[in-house]
C-alpha cells in the first residue's frame, strides 16, 4: 500500500505541473494579446485548489467569556448595571 500511496502522489505532482506551465502558458498568450495590465500574476489567469488558503473556522467563545466580552462592552460603552 506504501508504493501504491507514493505513485498516486507522484502521479499527483506531476499532474500539478502540467497545470501550472499550462497556467504560464495562458498567461503570457493574454498579457500578450490583451494590451492592459490587468494580468499581473499567473494566478490572475485562475488559481488551483491546492492554492487556496483554507477557510479559518471562527472561534467559539465559551459561556464565560461571553459574559466576559459583554462586561467589557457595557464597561467601554459607559452602561452601569
Amino acid at each position: 500500500m506504501d508504493e501504491v500511496a507514493q505513485l498516486l502522489k507522484a502521479s499527483g505532482d506531476r499532474d500539478r505541473r502540467v497545470w501550472e506551465r499550462e497556467r504560464i502558458s495562458w498567461f503570457y498568450t493574454l498579457v500578450a494579446q490583451s494590451g492592459t495590465k490587468e494580468f499581473k500574476k499567473p494566478s490572475d489567469v485562475f488559481t488551483f485548489e491546492w492554492e487556496k488558503e483554507p477557510k479559518k473556522e471562527p472561534k467559539k467563545l465559551t459561556k464565560e467569556e461571553v459574559k466576559q466580552k459583554v462586561k467589557e462592552a457595557d464597561k467601554w460603552l459607559g452602561i452601569k448595571k
